[in-house]
């Protein structure tokens, strides 16, 4: 919600909030998935607090599963 509020004054989008919710959420969802946190842990790239609970647990297990594999 800090995130939302810096941005959201940055960008002006304070009449915006609820879109610029969804559109990060969708981005989250898109981003959190088992498959890419494979694909980043193979190439070792920070991903530190990069999703939310909700989608993190596929995501960081596909990651440390990455890990364990050549880069």
């Amino acid at each position: 919600k800090d995130a939302l509020k810096a941005c959201a004054t940055r960008a002006d989008l304070a009449e915006n909030k609820e879109l610029y919710a969804l559109g990060v959420g969708a981005g989250q969802r898109a981003f959190c998935t088992r498959e890419n946190g494979l694909k980043l842990g193979r190439k070792r790239a920070p991903v530190k607090d990069r999703c939310p609970p909700e989608l993190g647990a596929d995501f960081y297990s596909g990651f440390e599963e990455g890990l364990k594999q050549p880069a």
